[in-house]
């Protein structure tokens, strides 16, 4: 067997597109899908039971019963085959080592130890497959019965309900969302009104000061508002043909007003530490980038340091380094924080979810921002040993 070989779909540039729009991808495990995996290993009486995605090179498992892996090669995954076009509705394996096509799979020949294989395939619109339930034997069988294929195509309709329902919760919560930013620029911006003709009049200091300090929370509002709607609007362009998406434009700006525009903004977020900002000698005055992704992105950093830091200091370090993989010089921002620390980094830039329930954007919006850059972000843990990150 070629493993460099695989049945492609005839529609797999909209299969992709489709999975894509579910959001699903890398996402933590949810209790309604372990729970139709480990019932179907109970009801078929095998080992290993999995919700299969089938990516562009991979496969990746949303749930996975008695498997430790997350992800495997396309290449080697027999979900590959069962999603392919003129596949059964059920497509079983009952020998791999007596099957040509997989007898010398490494996923045959070492760890799982494959022998038996049966998936059932998650078709959403118009039937494009984006999957498979899949169960798993390291014992060979002589049959699997059309009563049995029956019963996995079930619990595959249960995980394309449920993969539904969840896709819905995610739109419905960016709908309320970008529905509210909507609704409080309108306040926000005769709110401005009102500043801008108190700022017009004689003031005392004293009163000057408490203007300031109101302007300021007013631009952290606002940056909130517009930043909500700027994440919306970039999910949006996602779904739009690419001649459709509006190309960002870069200019020159002196790397002090990008830290200038961060820091009128962070200056009135809550928080309980101090916010230090450390600019090496080797970095250039002028750098070439979009502003506001870049300002949006650090204060997204920082914002995010200042929820789970209670003691000691923050601190933006601003340095320069050459970076091959950007194709030389490169200005790296970096934001150390003395805070908890990051218990599962692997989502750290992405939306997160719990059991089918959307809780927070955590930093996708910073991730966004940098691929649209062409940087890139990332999290290690202190150098010192310390708590943060």
């Amino acid at each position: 067997m070629n493993t460099n070989l695989y049945p492609i779909p005839e529609n797999e540039e909209a299969r992709i597109e489709t999975l894509q729009s579910y959001e699903v991808l890398d996402t933590p495990a949810e209790l309604a899908f372990d729970r139709i995996t480990a019932l179907a290993a109970r009801m078929f009486e095998v080992e290993i039971a999995l919700v299969s995605l089938v990516d562009t090179n991979r496969q990746w498992f949303k749930s996975k019963h008695g498997l430790g892996a997350c992800e495997t090669s396309r290449s080697t995954a027999f979900c590959a085959h069962a999603i392919a076009d003129g596949a059964p509705d059920v497509f079983v394996v009952l020998d791999a080592t007596k099957d040509q096509r997989f007898s010398d799979n490494p996923l045959v020949t070492g760890d799982p130890f494959i022998r038996f294989y049966a998936g059932a395939p998650l078709s959403v619109d118009d039937g494009v497959r984006l999957g498979t339930l899949c169960i798993i034997s390291t014992t060979p069988r002589t049959e699997f019965s059309i009563r049995l294929k029956m019963d996995l195509t079930d619990l595959a309709s249960m995980v394309v309900e449920e993969l539904t329902l969840r896709k819905l919760l995610i739109q419905n919560h960016k709908k309320q969302l970008s529905s509210a930013s909507h609704d409080l620029k309108t306040p926000l911006f005769c709110f401005s009104l009102c500043l801008d003709a108190l700022d017009a009049t004689k003031l005392a200091s004293s009163q000057r000061r408490i203007l300031d300090h109101a302007r300021g929370n007013v631009d952290l509002m606002k940056w909130t508002v517009d930043n909500a709607l700027q994440v919306h609007q970039q999910q949006q362009n996602q779904q739009q043909e690419p001649q459709h998406q509006q190309a960002d434009q870069e200019e020159t700006i002196a790397v002090l007003e990008v830290v200038t525009r961060v820091q009128k903004v962070v200056k009135y977020y809550p928080k309980r530490v101090r916010i230090l900002c450390i600019l090496d000698d080797d970095v250039p005055k002028d750098i070439s980038t979009v502003p506001v992704r870049l300002v949006n992105a650090l204060i997204n950093y920082l914002t995010n340091s200042c929820k789970f830091t209670a003691s000691g200091e923050i601190k933006l370090r601003i340095s320069a380094v050459d970076d091959l993989a950007l194709g030389g010089a490169a200005v790296v921002f970096e934001v150390e924080d003395t805070g908890c620390g990051v218990q599962d980094p692997s989502v750290l830039f992405k939306e997160t979810s719990r059991d089918g329930e959307f809780i927070g954007s955590g930093l996708a919006a910073v991730y966004h921002h940098m691929r649209v850059l062409g940087g890139r972000c990332g999290h290690h843990a202190r150098a010192d040993g310390k708590r943060g990150a």
